[in-house]
């Protein structure tokens, strides 16, 4: 390949790959296109994208660029002419927003909706239409031709598929998603979108498409079908392990245990050895001796290297409420941490490489790499380990979760600090101040088991001092913050809070906090004093 030529290796099917031919047209970047066949892949596309195997891969100055969307912002910072993203960061930030809601909601949901059948379609198109109507929203909020303004920009080409392939989908699966009564912006955009002379130009055969996506739905379908006949899945809590578990898995007490025709098999990498001598369709491992070998020694380094990078460490202080939220947040997850304790009047030098700024904690250390300040913990636990999601999936409530965690972090904590650490006018001020931040958050609540709902959340998390702590500094200094008259949510919500199982394994004791913040408090009056 020469230097700066450009090479993209695709699919014809693919919307993927349609996207980044589109973007590379509207550039006017000449390309040359080597189409792949996906069920048979070549040596070049393995070479080119080992980790994914998927198409599309951009090739520039010899070097590949896989993922469609991250191909987009490398095209547009490439070729500056014709830009697909604005100028302005903030529109920059919302034209991702959108394109990443079209590619997550719309399109995930309408190929659900394709390879499913009965309830679980029905399902999967109500919540393609869900996501349309917003989109829809969207269209009507900006006014103009497209959504990239009166010419196409990023986001129109990440939701193409709407216009040519969803149509398809519809008559593969006789279901109705697109309705021009209900959504007359989106068709409005999808006749622009289709009259654009790059995008006409360049569109796969209907007929071919509907041959296709007929076969892979039927495929799909029946695959899941298929196991769903053929297997059944047991969630457990490795917090309170089933009897069911600590039968079938004797030795360990762990998942996943394997079981078929009544006998139980477990450890992950031997399972799949077992599959893979049961099940002979589709081998997993080559039936050449030396690269079963070779598949063998691979799956076993890469797993000891996961369990060497991926452990997860926690430099803490005993009474920190900070702290306690990232233990909390990493239990509710199930992730298995080394806790370190740190004496944060005498602290370690690993503290201090860690966190050089501030030299606090909690550290979280996970791949070797250090994140600080709990609450952007917290998001990153989130975004890490996707189960039991702490913040809601919803951009609007994820960025009201965040207003209130904040709210409960920088108003609510800070004054009830203040009001254990003062005395006369200040510590009446404080005492008010708490109150009135309660009677926010009393509001906030309304009637809710918790902040984030039937389950703890983000904002549970954050707050979660007033439970155990508040109590502490309300005895220490003879106050009264917490009103069960006035704030009948919030002791509810204190009460479902510090009686769930993996809270209440994980708190202070009592008598110890009494103590070190009664030393605390005099320590800092002092000081006070002393500096008036």
């Amino acid at each position: 390949m020469q230097s700066q030529r450009v090479w993209l290796l695709g699919f014809w099917a693919s919307p993927f790959v349609q996207r980044v031919k589109w973007a590379l047209k509207l550039k006017g970047v000449e390309y040359e296109y080597i189409e792949e066949d996906l069920f048979d892949k070549s040596s070049l596309l393995l070479k080119l994208n080992p980790v994914q195997k998927l198409v599309p891969v951009l090739v520039h100055n010899r070097k590949p660029i896989s993922e469609s969307i991250l191909i987009l912002e490398y095209i547009d910072e490439v070729w500056k002419q014709n830009p697909l993203l604005p100028h302005d960061p903030y529109e920059r930030a919302q034209a991702r927003f959108w394109a990443k809601f079209a590619e997550e909601k719309v399109r995930e949901s309408t190929w659900d909706a394709l390879c499913s059948r009965g309830e679980e379609r029905e399902k999967a198109a109500k919540s393609s239409i869900e996501a349309l109507e917003k989109f829809e929203e969207e269209l009507k909020l900006k006014g103009t031709k497209f959504l990239g303004g009166e010419t196409i920009g990023f986001v129109d080409l990440v939701a193409g598929f709407i216009s040519y392939q969803l149509p398809v989908f519809e008559e593969v699966g006789s279901m109705k998603i697109l309705d021009s009564s209900k959504f007359p912006a989106t068709f409005d955009w999808i006749y622009n979108f289709l009259n654009h002379p790059v995008i006409k130009d360049d569109l796969p055969a209907k007929d071919l498409m509907f041959d296709y996506y007929a076969k892979r739905s039927k495929e799909i379908s029946d695959e899941k079908d298929s196991c769903r006949n053929a297997c059944e899945y047991i969630e457990e809590d490795t917090y309170n392990k089933s009897s069911l578990l600590l039968k079938l898995n004797r030795v360990h007490g762990r998942v996943p245990v394997l079981v078929h025709n009544g006998k139980p098999i477990s450890e992950s990498i031997i399972i799949l050895e077992y599959i893979d001598g049961v099940w002979k369709q589709t081998h997993l491992l080559p039936q050449d001796p030396c690269e079963r070998a070779q598949a063998r020694f691979w799956a076993k380094f890469t797993e000891e290297k996961m369990e060497e990078n991926q452990g997860v460490k926690l430099l803490g202080f005993w009474v920190s409420p900070y702290v306690l939220r990232v233990k909390w947040a990493l239990k509710l997850k199930g992730i298995e941490y080394e806790h370190i304790e740190e004496d944060v009047f005498n602290k370690s030098p690993l503290l201090l490489k860690l966190n050089p700024v501030k030299g606090q904690v909690p550290v979280l250390v996970h791949d070797g790499k250090p994140i600080p300040e709990s609450i952007v913990i917290l998001e990153y636990i989130d975004e890490v380990w996707k189960h039991s999601p702490l913040l809601p999936r919803d951009p609007y409530e994820r960025a009201n979760s965040r207003f209130w965690a904040k709210f409960a972090a920088e108003k609510l904590q800070a004054y009830a600090w203040e009001a254990l650490c003062s005395r006369g006018e200040d510590h009446e001020r404080a005492i008010k101040a708490s109150m009135e931040a309660l009677e926010m958050m009393e509001k906030e609540l309304n009637g809710k088991k918790f902040f984030g709902g039937d389950k703890i959340g983000f904002v549970d998390l954050v707050a979660g001092f007033i439970s155990y702590q508040l109590p502490v500094y309300e005895e220490i200094v003879s106050m009264k913050i917490l009103d069960s008259s006035k704030f009948p949510a919030i002791t509810n919500w204190i009460n479902n809070f510090l009686n769930h199982p993996l809270i209440k394994e994980e708190l202070p004791p009592k008598h110890k906090m009494l103590a070190y913040f009664s030393n605390r408090r005099n320590v800092i009056l002092v000081q006070n004093s002393s500096n008036k």
